[in-house]
């Protein structure tokens, strides 16, 4: 069978806060992904992982949902990769990952909402890293 480089460990949300309006037009879903590389030790080992945040519709006045949802997550890298491809896995696959997830998240918090109201859209996150590197930079 073959083995992933990458695993995730260990998951779970920090925080999250929806405000809704169900009277609203749809003005659709739009999304802001930022994340961070976060570190901790566990049993005496130092474990690698993303903080994800996540924010719906945070730049329009009107729409039936606004929310913010912060998320970590926890990965197991194959060791035998030179630590550049770890990281790579880690920040790409990651954060892949990680949106998968908090797609299905927000799809169940939003249950009130009829599907298309609900879905968050797909991203590609190779473009996702590299704008947010390249806005790094510029700070």
């Amino acid at each position: 069978m073959y083995k992933t480089p990458i695993s995730i460990t260990d998951f779970f949300v920090v925080e999250s806060d929806f405000s809704f309006n169900v009277r609203s037009e749809n003005v659709g879903i739009n999304v802001d992904v930022d994340y961070s590389v976060i570190s901790r030790e566990v049993n005496d080992e130092i474990e690698h992982g993303l903080e994800v945040r996540l924010v719906i519709n945070g730049d329009k006045e009107t729409g039936h949902v606004k929310g913010r949802i912060v998320c970590a997550g926890f990965f197991d890298v194959d060791e035998d990769l030179e630590e550049d491809e770890q990281k790579k896995y880690l920040i790409l696959s990651g954060l892949s990952i990680i949106y998968g997830l908090l797609r299905g998240i927000v799809y169940e918090r939003l249950s009130a909402f009829p599907p298309d109201m609900r879905l968050l859209p797909a991203v590609n996150i190779r473009n996702l890293v590299k704008e947010k590197i390249e806005s790094r930079k510029k700070d």
